[in-house]
C-alpha cells in the first residue's frame, strides 16, 4: 500500500517538475545574448494582474507594446496603467535530470522512502536556483532599462505600424 502512494507521488512530482516551461519564442539561456526576440512580460498593478502577457516587443516614453500569447494581437499600453510586473528573459533549464532522479527513488526499493525526500528537495531547490536565474520583476529591472529586454530595444522602427510586426517563430 505504501508502494503504491511512493510512486503516485514520486509521478506527481515529476509531472510537476517538468511542467514548468517558457513560451516558445524564449530563447534558452545559451541563446540569450543573440536572440532578436523580446522577453516574456506580465504587468500588473497594484498587485492585481492585468490579464495581459506576452512578448515585449517595444519600450517608449509612455507606452510599452507588447504581442499577447493568448491571441497573438499586438497592443500598446500605458505606462500609467501599471506600475510592476513579471519578465521572463529566457527558458528555464531543462529539468529532466531532476525527474529522472526522482523517479530513480523506486529503484532503491526500502530505501526509496529515504532517498526520495532528499531528491525532491534537490529537485525543488534547482529549479527554484534556475528560476532565479531567467524571471525577475520591476524591484529587479526598472521601468526606464526595460526596453534592453524588448525585441525592439531602440523602440518601433519608423514607418512600421504595431499591427505589421507578426509573431515571432
Amino acid at each position: 500500500m505504501i508502494t503504491k502512494k511512493l510512486i503516485a507521488l514520486m509521478l506527481f512530482a515529476g509531472i510537476l517538475l517538468g511542467a514548468c516551461k517558457g513560451p516558445e519564442y524564449l530563447p534558452g539561456k545559451k541563446d540569450l545574448a543573440i536572440s532578436p526576440l523580446g522577453s516574456q512580460i506580465y504587468p500588473y498593478k497594484d498587485g492585481a494582474k492585468l490579464l495581459l502577457r506576452g512578448e515585449l516587443l517595444a519600450v517608449e516614453e509612455q507606452f510599452i507594446y507588447i504581442r499577447l500569447e493568448e491571441n497573438n494581437r499586438n497592443v500598446a499600453i500605458d505606462k500609467e496603467m501599471f506600475n510592476c510586473y513579471e519578465l521572463q528573459i529566457a527558458q528555464f533549464d531543462n529539468m529532466s535530470f531532476d525527474i529522472i532522479m526522482v523517479i530513480a527513488s523506486v529503484g532503491n526499493g526500502f530505501l526509496g522512502m529515504l532517498t526520495l525526500p532528499l531528491n525532491l528537495v534537490t529537485a525543488i531547490g534547482m529549479r527554484s536556483a534556475s528560476k532565479n536565474e531567467v524571471l525577475f520583476d520591476c524591484f529587479q529591472i526598472t521601468q526606464e532599462e526595460l526596453y534592453q529586454f524588448a525585441r525592439y530595444p531602440a523602440g518601433l522602427p519608423k514607418g512600421i505600424e504595431i499591427a505589421q510586426i507578426y509573431e515571432a517563430k
